[in-house]
């Protein structure tokens, strides 16, 4: 799900308009992917990454 924001400059993911019509199912494609999860790794990866380096600080 995140390969648009990777694949595109930062600019597109907050002006879907660019690649054409924004109407229709495009439109709710767009809406529920960014609901849903768009960025959302970060969250998950954030701790996990924080842990693995505390426990490898500590040892």
């Amino acid at each position: 799900m995140n390969m648009i924001s990777f694949a595109n400059p930062d600019w597109i993911v907050f002006n879907p308009t660019v690649h054409g019509s924004f109407e229709g199912i495009k439109k709710w494609i767009w809406i529920v992917s960014h609901l849903v999860a768009d960025q959302k790794f970060m969250t998950i990866f954030s701790p996990l990454y924080g842990a693995g380096i505390l426990l490898f600080t500590t040892t």
